[in-house]
């Protein structure tokens, strides 16, 4: 699991729409769904339940959600805290 899997992982979330998360990210419609697709396999869990009409998040996604804005902050506090030794702003 890596921070991009994440971030695509809370963009789809938060859109219930890949095709609007990828737009968010920056991304083509199909490397967001590849990298939904790897987080689920490593996770060992389907993290959204989609129709051709509908993606809603599935229990272990709604589970995971949390843990996923947590695990990112995280990260986000650590890089902000790393700044002043490395030397950019």
């Amino acid at each position: 699991m890596n921070e991009h899997q994440l971030q695509c992982f809370l963009a789809v979330a938060k859109h219930c729409n890949f095709s609007r998360a990828a737009r968010e990210l920056f991304l083509s419609q199909p490397s967001l769904s590849y990298q939904i697709s790897h987080l689920e396999k490593e996770l060992g869990v389907q993290l959204f339940r989609r129709t051709t009409t509908q993606v809603e998040l599935t229990e272990a996604g709604r589970t995971f959600e949390p843990y996923a804005r947590q695990i990112c902050a995280s990260y986000a506090e650590s890089l902000r805290a790393l700044q002043p030794y490395t030397g950019r702003a």
